[in-house]
């Protein structure tokens, strides 16, 4: 007996079974012979950030990112054939910005002539950052390792300096040397407040409510100074996201190292029509903060148009001393990612030749 396109294929009677099958935080579809989807829970059309009409007018390829679909075409017809199930890991699902990373899992059901292959939607964006971010810390805590002991080292010396200096003044009656051995010893004094930072290892911040558009609206005019005219610079955001809580100079500085690395990227590769464009949204992410599951959070995004990260690197750009320039120190972005983890954020990238996109996702002071 057959059904429309949406309407719920399992029998009135089992009202219960309808209800959890749609409360379920796992997406589930069923496909037609043609791989259009007929029917979907709740939970795959927020997954899919799509309606139920949206859903059923695509096959499931489309809904999936551009690279993967040919081989999730082959996939899902051997199942049609055969009933070969399978899983098919860490793909990219969604339209229009709002993507999540998942594993779809598909199984031919023989019972169901009409609607032959149940989809299996699990989102695991959260797992992927969770390691991505697990490998970034052992990464980051060795290099600041690293940099504690050569801060440590280079203070020695250092005080060597200044007691020279000190002591040269004493003997000095010229002002005009004087002032020299002043600047010496204020020098040395501000490499040590800095070295003793580094060794200290986390920054003090100060939180307070902010409008992440004001840092954004900072960033994007030192970066129209830094560029001279010479890349175009477009904004677009939403003025309804709520503030967030935060340190605005660390956000900034954050958010500054990013945008200068778009803006070295463009200089360096003759971009023509160099742009850096800077946006906000309000997305759906998972979020571990007291188990609140998935929840809106606000975007950032900083994107240009110059040539893209290295595949070999793109996963590795916020590990130390890791830089796709070939005048990079990669030092830049690990602060950014720092800084954005103190402030429980995450970044995500996406990149390919013409579109590369740095997302930093922050928590909204107020829900949304």
């Amino acid at each position: 007996m057959g059904y429309l396109a949406g309407q719920s294929p399992w029998p009135p009677h089992l009202e219960f079974f309808n209800f959890a099958i749609d409360n379920l935080t796992t997406g589930m579809m069923l496909l037609d012979e043609n791989r259009n989807p007929v029917w979907a829970n709740d939970s795959a059309k927020k997954i899919t950030s799509s309606s139920l009409k949206q859903l059923c007018s695509r096959p499931l390829e489309y809904w999936i990112e551009t690279e993967k679909a040919d081989e999730l075409v082959k996939l899902l017809n051997k199942c049609l054939m055969d009933g070969s199930g399978f899983t098919f890991h860490e793909v990219v699902v969604g339209r229009n910005g709002q993507n999540t990373t998942a594993n779809l899992s598909c199984q031919k059901i023989p019972s169901f002539p009409e609607t032959p292959i149940l989809v299996e939607i699990t989102e695991i964006d959260h797992v992927v950052r969770m390691n991505r971010e697990s490998e970034q810390m052992i990464q980051g805590d060795g290099f600041r390792q690293i940099m504690r002991g050569l801060a440590h080292e280079i203070r020695n010396p250092l005080g060597g300096i200044k007691g020279a200096a000190q002591l040269l003044r004493k003997e000095l009656t010229e002002n005009n040397l004087s002032e020299y051995l002043d600047i010496i010893v204020e020098e040395s004094d501000r490499l040590r407040a800095l070295l003793d930072r580094l060794i200290v290892g986390k920054p003090n911040y100060s939180y307070e409510e902010l409008n992440i558009h004001q840092v954004i609206e900072r960033i994007r005019l030192l970066v129209m100074a830094e560029s001279k005219g010479k890349v175009h610079v477009s904004r677009r955001y939403d003025p309804s996201l709520p503030n967030t809580r935060g340190n605005s100079d660390y956000l900034l500085q954050a958010l500054l190292n990013i945008a200068r690395n778009a803006l070295d990227a463009l200089s360096e590769s003759n971009t023509e029509n160099p742009t850096v464009h800077f946006s906000t949204r309000a997305i759906r992410r998972f979020s571990s903060a007291k188990k609140r599951g998935f929840v809106s959070m606000i975007c950032v995004r900083i994107e240009d148009n110059g040539p893209g990260i290295p595949p070999e690197i793109r996963n590795k750009i916020f590990f130390p001393m890791v830089s796709g320039r070939p005048n990079g120190s990669g030092i830049g972005l690990m602060i950014s990612q720092s800084i954005i983890q103190h402030h429980n954020g995450w970044i995500e990238v996406s990149s390919k030749p013409g579109k590369t996109c740095i997302d930093i996702i922050l928590q909204p002071d107020t829900p949304l």
